[in-house]
């Protein structure tokens, strides 16, 4: 598995949730025989599967090399993606490049298999590759140890949270009428509380308008398991977005 990562050598998030979490999993190990890895020299495998734009400095002639040396291996080579990398915007994805949309592209057309999250992306990568699979997102039961629910409306007050990845602005501008509506509603009976979420100036400056002001909570840990550890021993959330 040759998983997504950044400038820092550490897995995405998403890599975690979708691949390095489940293919690990006690359930499968009597099936698969897992390594991973951030490059492929042609080491002797049966299947190379390749995480979402795999690399931070990814080009389109880095792509074909890859693909070259999984042929060369006699290797299978499966695609996972699950986002739709083609037509994501420039207001929830700045970073995303030209070059990123080749090498999406690139990756969809040379699969043996496509593996994506929804049946959405199912019906909008088909043309670039006919043999995809849909394989939905799941929680490591593992990283909740011990997770108990919270006893709801602690101190007669209702605590709504909302958690996700530094690109989700537009996500939470979505309800954010509903969350000014139960705010009107409800003074200071509700408290929202965010942790990530949020990476533009206008939208923290669109909540304080709210009749209640959110808390932005800092994680402690950035690496995903550890950040699961924290969110759920910490977090105290009668509502979750």
């Amino acid at each position: 598995v040759l998983y997504e990562y950044g400038p820092d050598d550490r897995p995405h998030w998403s890599a975690y949730i979708r691949l390095r979490r489940p293919l690990i999993h006690p359930a499968l190990k009597d099936d698969l025989d897992v390594t991973f890895a951030k490059d492929h020299r042609c080491e002797p495998v049966s299947t190379v599967v390749v995480d979402r734009l795999w690399r931070p400095d990814v080009a389109l002639h880095l792509a074909e090399s890859l693909v070259a040396r999984i042929r060369r291996s006699g290797a299978r080579f499966v695609y996972a993606l699950d986002d739709d990398f083609l037509t994501l915007g420039k207001s929830r994805a700045p970073w995303l490049t030209e070059e990123h949309r080749q090498v999406v592209r690139y990756f969809l057309g040379e699969a043996d298999r496509v593996l994506v999250t929804t049946s959405e992306l199912e019906r909008r990568f088909i043309n670039h590759n006919s043999q995809i699979i849909v394989l939905p997102n799941a929680l490591d039961e593992r990283l909740l140890p011990g997770f108990r629910l919270p006893v709801p409306f602690l101190e007669n007050r209702l605590v709504v949270g909302y958690m996700g990845t530094p690109s989700h602005d537009d996500d939470l501008l979505m309800v954010r009428p509903a969350l000014k509506a139960v705010a009107r509603s409800y003074p200071g009976l509700v408290e929202l509380q965010i942790v990530g979420g949020i990476c533009r100036s206008d939208t923290w400056a669109s909540l304080q308008e709210l009749a209640w002001r959110p808390r932005m909570l800092d994680p402690l840990e950035s690496e995903y398991p550890l950040f699961m550890l924290w969110f759920a021993s910490r977090m105290r959330w009668d509502i979750a977005l």
